[in-house]
């Protein structure tokens, strides 16, 4: 059976579309469902549907139902819409209950956001925007949207980022209190104007080039350079306020069997040898050296009488 509603409902925009004239349609989409959106006219757009359905009642184009057919045709609009503007009349659209009302989340409020971060971060849970907004949903201890959520989080100081794994070695009890102890000590070094220098190591390999370069796949865009580490030379040196410490430069050649950790290659006695014989006689008497994560992480001091 053919129903004329069904190919108005089909051809919506086949004689010209009303709401572009008044511009409601892209404002007020409202999502309904995965496929189909429902519209809703303004005050002015439904009163001019209407004028044109009086307008073809009036020079009697037939019964309401082709009438209804015809006024779809000629704005644009659905036979179900233009049924329910004869039906109801204009209809204002009803208006929020919190309208004009500030969306934002108050610092007071963001102090439960703050905690239920918090929260999943000791349950061993990372949290998302959708997680996070779900729990507080769920708890009913505060009801937003994701975006508000999102923007309330930048703006009190979160960021989504690489989550480091070692902060919480880095803030356990054992390591704050030896960084309490060394910042103590070197607090009372330097009110002791004492000369304080740091030492560390690295290394590198002689057969070292650029890795990356723009290259168009044709052969032409290559160097020769040898696809082996080669020697691997490891470099130690300890400076300071004043700069590098004499001729305390540590630069240890011709290491033939170097390992995928330089670390082991810098070896107790390698390390020992450059410390007694070189830098130690660099080093002006009651000197602070400060030795890195290689000696025993971070924070030992040595004195020097």
């Amino acid at each position: 059976m053919w129903r004329p509603w069904e190919d108005s409902r089909n051809n919506r925009f086949a004689g010209g579309n009303i709401s572009d004239i008044s511009g409601s349609e892209s404002n007020d989409a409202i999502e309904d469902g995965d496929h189909n959106r429902r519209t809703h006219y303004n005050v002015q757009t439904q009163q001019i549907i209407l004028n044109v359905y009086n307008n073809f009642k009036s020079e009697n184009c037939g019964t309401k139902t082709e009438i209804i057919i015809r006024t779809g045709k000629f704005t644009g609009v659905s036979y179900e819409t233009v049924h329910k503007i004869v039906q109801n009349g204009v209809l204002q659209r009803k208006t929020r209950k919190d309208k004009g009302e500030s969306k934002e989340i108050s610092v007071c409020n963001f102090d439960v956001v703050r905690g239920e971060i918090y929260r999943f971060y000791k349950r061993n849970e990372v949290p998302t925007l959708r997680t996070l907004c779900n729990s507080l949903k769920n708890t009913n201890r505060l009801q937003c949207c994701i975006t508000t959520l999102s923007s309330a989080m930048k703006r009190n100081g979160f960021k989504y980022c690489v989550v480091d794994k070692r902060r919480t070695i880095m803030e356990s009890a054992r390591l704050l209190l030896l960084r309490d102890e060394y910042l103590t000590k070197m607090k009372a070094y330097r009110e002791e104007k004492r000369f304080i220098c740091y030492l560390d190591e690295t290394w590198y390999d002689t057969h070292d080039t650029i890795k990356n370069g723009w290259d168009d796949s044709t052969g032409m865009c290559s160097i020769n350079v040898p696809v082996s580490r080669g020697k691997r030379i490891i470099i130690a040196h300890a400076g300071s306020m004043d700069g590098w410490v004499g001729e305390a430069l540590l630069s240890a050649k011709n290491i033939k069997s170097s390992s995928l950790d330089y670390h082991e290659d810098m070896t107790s006695s390698l390390f020992e040898d450059w410390f007694v014989k070189k830098l130690l006689s660099a080093l002006p008497p009651k000197s602070v050296i400060v030795m890195d994560e290689y000696m025993y992480f971070f924070n030992l001091c040595v004195l020097i009488f």
